[in-house]
């Protein structure tokens, strides 16, 4: 499971932390991205420990096409609108908007958009 959680995450995230125990901090550093940051929590009688044994690094891999996964039609009909894309592209299947829209933005114009439309959302749709 941690494995395709990895793949898929490497895709979307800037900075990534895995929490672990004890027992799997040794470890977990030889099944993760050396990018990513490593945080030990150690029960110590009625308190939690929290220890940063790596600290996360910038991932250089984003895919800007798995970004714009994460938004809604409408979102991406918006940003079609916005950069003065082909209006056209708004009625193929999701696929040929994503590939289209990340062929013609940069991955920094995509993030910032994914991030603004994501924090500007105030109710989540069941369906995506």
């Amino acid at each position: 499971r941690l494995e395709n959680q990895i793949i898929e995450y490497n895709k979307v995230f800037d900075f990534l932390n895995i929490v672990t125990s004890k027992k799997f901090a040794p470890v977990i550093k030889d099944y993760v991205p050396k990018w990513w940051g490593i945080i030990e929590v150690v029960e110590k009688g009625n308190e939690v420990k929290i220890h940063q044994r790596r600290k996360a690094k910038l991932n250089k891999h984003i895919s800007g096409y798995s970004l714009l996964q994460l938004l809604w039609k409408e979102e991406l009909s918006n940003i079609i609108d916005v950069y003065g894309l082909d209006k056209r592209i708004k009625n193929k299947p999701k696929k040929e908007v994503w590939t289209y829209i990340s062929e013609m933005l940069n991955l920094d114009t995509i993030k910032d958009n994914v991030r603004y439309y994501l924090k500007s959302r105030t109710t989540w749709k069941a369906d995506l």
